[in-house]
């Protein structure tokens, strides 16, 4: 055949004549509908797709030596604390971010404004504010949070050391920075990474938030309360349940399916081996990369953690739009790195 305009035919062009873009993404969308498994994951914040360290997010105090005594070079370690409660072993905050949500967390490193110099950080490589010299009360305010596409509070948590009858922690917060609002707190036991919780509503699309911090103690002799960390939450994403009701799942959450079995043949330290990777895909718009955990929330692989690898992007066209990707995925067992902050990730 010859071609009377070019000497070879545009196939892309020819393909895009036709639509093959979209009924391949609505052939996918069909697919994933009929097969895929509801599933969640935590990204963490400190890495990067591109390898380079993360801008504008707060450096965590696990960073300091473990005595917190130490002055000068010797107070930085070269990583941070792997196994870090507050950063989850990320070395900056938030650390770990759930899909669908939002996490703040503000800590002794977080920027904060003082009503009183009084107001120190102390404890363990400066784990937490204390109140010292003659005040009696002195409050922490942190900068205005915008809220993206806000839907409704997840959770608000806080780590403090308190004794009601010498001295106590207490937190308010606002949205248009005239009123605050006094937040009851509870004791919380689900996790290691708070010990007290409040829970309150705001409208959706509230657009700022920000929160004040007040440490108090009843006399001047009286010993000072400990504040170490403030977790907010909100749900930016509408619920999978409110995507579609086949789905009982009251949480942002994405559809993922199992790919074909394949094989491959890799070095051990036996020699060469055969592994059976266990690979999923998923639409573009659930955004999956490489190292996120992954949790699948209903069907036989509930309950468990992977990590993700070896992910590929297939892509269409001279703009390379992502038709959907693939990924293996690593079961978190008890030799994982992950596997000392695993319990962390609510």
């Amino acid at each position: 055949m010859r071609w009377s305009t070019e000497r070879l035919p545009n196939v892309k062009k020819i393909m895009d004549n036709y639509g093959l873009l979209g009924r391949v993404l609505d052939r996918n969308q069909v697919k994933m509908s009929a097969s895929g498994s509801p599933c969640t994951y935590w990204r963490n914040q400190a890495i990067s797709q591109t390898s380079i360290l993360p801008v504008g997010k707060t450096k965590c105090y696990c960073w300091s030596a473990p005595d917190g005594t130490a002055t000068g070079a010797d107070s930085q370690q070269s990583q941070p604390d792997r196994k870090h409660f507050l950063c989850s072993g990320a070395g900056y905050l938030p650390g770990y971010q759930k899909y669908g949500y939002t996490e703040i967390v503000l800590s002794t490193p977080s920027t904060l404004t003082k009503s009183s110099s009084d107001l120190v950080i102390g404890g363990t490589r400066g784990s937490a504010y204390t109140l010292s010299g003659s005040s009696l009360v002195a409050t922490l305010t942190s900068e205005r949070f915008a809220l993206t596409t806000f839907k409704d509070v997840n959770y608000f948590l806080v780590n403090d050391v308190m004794d009601a009858d010498k001295n106590r922690v207490e937190y308010e917060y606002s949205t248009n920075d005239t009123t605050w609002v006094s937040l009851t707190m509870t004791a919380y036991t689900n996790s290691d990474v708070a010990n007290r919780q409040a829970t309150f509503t705001i409208p959706a699309g509230t657009q700022y938030i920000r929160f004040r911090v007040t440490l108090r103690k009843r006399t001047s002799a009286a010993p000072s309360p400990k504040w170490n960390s403030v977790r907010f939450r909100y749900r930016k994403f509408p619920t999978l349940y409110e995507i579609d009701p086949r789905f009982n799942v009251q949480m942002p959450a994405f559809l993922a399916a199992r790919e074909q079995q394949t094989k491959s043949i890799e070095a051990t330290e036996y020699g060469w081996g055969v592994k059976f990777p266990l690979e999923w895909w998923v639409l573009p718009d659930a955004d999956v990369q490489n190292v996120d955990v992954i949790s699948f929330l209903q069907g036989h692989y509930s309950g468990y953690r992977f990590e993700t690898k070896n992910l590929r992007e297939f892509t269409y066209g001279s703009s390379l739009q992502v038709l959907h990707k693939s990924f293996e995925s690593i079961y978190i067992r008890d030799k994982h790195d992950l596997m000392g902050i695993i319990h962390y990730l609510l």
